[in-house]
This record gives structure tokens, sequence and C-alpha cells, in this order.
């Protein structure tokens, strides 16, 4: 209304596939992320332009049947926080009050505990694998308790930490505890982790999704996974080669390199300039 009465052209940004969170609100999810589906159409269909973040949402908003034009720009993350080493002697005092040893070996997952990030499969592959690795939660949500209780289920309560909510200053610091960084989640547009993960110089053993493609390439800078078996033959080979795992980080940071805050306030800048000359040219006709 505002933008109407404004004469402005208005520029969505859709970041998050309402579809995959239904569970919060309908016990009838089909019914659910069909009225997801018809919403975002409608939504986006009185806009002037839409960006997404990945071809993924794109190819997602065309089944939808969104007819404005979408712009793929992926966000950007702050590099500079998560290139920028923390000291050994802070890494070894969150080590020490987490209870992990020097000599620990360890997965990390950074994200929002919910069921759509799919952290069951995690505690899953870590009960019936036989990896000798610490499984390192950062995060909070409404799915710990019940993630809290499968991992004393399994049995793998003294190898999984769930540390909580971390101070955003410190979150690039968890980054760095982990000698690897992996997600079961199916539900990403983008994955903000991902890149705050490689920008932190750590290679990724992910679940394969389309919101990937492009950015984590199998056996450079980490692998993408379909099975349990995929999935602990390459957590196995990155924490049993410690050069592999150097090369495979460096790799990470540099892949990430053109994900910056600034490249993306540019490319988002792009779209509203050519949007606003469009809207130029139809008031001049």
């Amino acid at each position: 209304k505002i933008a109407a009465l404004c004469a402005a052209p208005v520029v969505h940004t859709y970041h998050t596939l309402y579809e995959d969170y239904t569970h919060y609100f309908s016990p009838s999810e089909k019914l659910v992320k069909r009225a997801s589906a018809f919403f975002s159409k409608k939504v986006l269909n009185s806009t002037d332009a839409v960006i997404a973040p990945t071809e993924k949402v794109r190819e997602i908003l065309s089944g939808y049947g969104v007819t404005t034009p979408v712009y793929t720009i992926p966000s950007g993350v702050d590099l500079a926080k998560f290139n920028l080493p923390p000291s050994a002697c802070e890494l070894r005092k969150i080590r020490l009050s987490l209870g992990i040893s020097d000599t620990d070996r360890v997965l990390v997952f950074v994200g929002r505990l919910g069921r759509e990030k799919n952290v069951d499969e995690l505690l899953l592959l870590m009960k019936n694998s036989v990896l000798n690795a610490k499984l390192l939660i950062v995060g909070d949500g409404p799915y710990r308790p019940s993630l809290e209780e499968s991992a004393s289920r399994l049995g793998i309560g003294h190898k999984v930490i769930f540390a909580g909510m971390a101070a955003p200053e410190d979150v690039a610091k968890y980054y760095r505890l982990g000698d690897v960084f992996i997600s079961a989640s199916r539900s990403e547009t983008q994955g903000l982790t991902y890149l705050e993960a490689m920008a932190s110089g750590r290679p990724l053993v992910c679940r394969r999704d389309k919101s990937l493609t492009g950015l984590v390439e199998n056996g450079v800078n980490g692998f993408q996974y379909d099975t349990a078996g995929e999935f602990l033959t390459c957590v196995n080979q990155l924490l049993g080669d410690c050069e592999a795992r150097k090369t495979m980080g460096a790799n990470a940071m540099s892949a990430v390199s053109d994900y910056s805050v600034g490249t993306f306030a540019e490319k988002v800048m792009d779209v509203y300039k050519s949007i606003l000359a469009h809207q130029c040219r139809k008031l001049a006709a």
C-alpha cells in the first residue's frame, strides 16, 4: 500500500521456503504446503522483482507459477569476521569449557535447532558409525530437548555436545573448534552457515542439496553425500588426513571469496537501478 501511494516499485527477497516450516502450525502438511505455494505466488506476482539466493529457490518459485522477474543473488557474509582465526588461547578456553580435549577430533554443526534442519540424521550417523570424533552442536531452538533425548536414547550422549546459543561475536570461534563442518539439512535456500564455515577454512560434509550446487565441490573443498556409507567415508578421509583437511579448508575459504556483503550489496543495487530505469521508461511512455 505504501509503495502504491509513493509510486515506488517493490522488490521482494525470498529467503525462506515456507513449505518446509508448515509442521509448526498445522497437522496437515500437504494442505498447508499448497496454501504456502499459493500465497507465495500471489504475493510475489504483485511485486516488480524478486531476489532469490540460489537457483534452487528460483526453480521452486517458477514451479509455484511466479511470473515476476526473479534475480539470483546469493546473500553475503562478513568474510573478515570468519577469515581471521581467533587465538589458540581463546579456542583452548572454549574447548575446556565444553569438555573437548586437545586430542579430540570434532565435527561441528552450527544452526537453529528445528525439525527442518534434520539434525536427527547426524545423531543416527554418529550412532551407526565407528567415527572416533565428537559432534559439537552449536545453536538452540524448539527441537533441542528432543535432540538431547535422542542422543541419550541412542547411547551417544558422551559423543555429542550441545553448546547452546553462541553470542554473535563468538560464533566464528565455534567454527574453528571443528575439524569438519557437517549438516544434513534439506530445507536450506542457501545456508549461510555453510558460507561461514567455509570462510573459517573448514571443509564441509553435507547432505546433497541443490542449494549447494556450484559451492561444495566433492574432493576439492568438501563433500556432498547421499548415503550413510558415503558420509562415513568422507568424514573418515578428512579426519584421517590432516594435509587433505588443510588443503580442502583453504580451497573452501577461496571458494567463498565472492560471497562478501559488499558484493551482495552491489548486485542488489544493480537490480534496484534496473527496476527504477524500467519504471522511468514506463512513465515516459
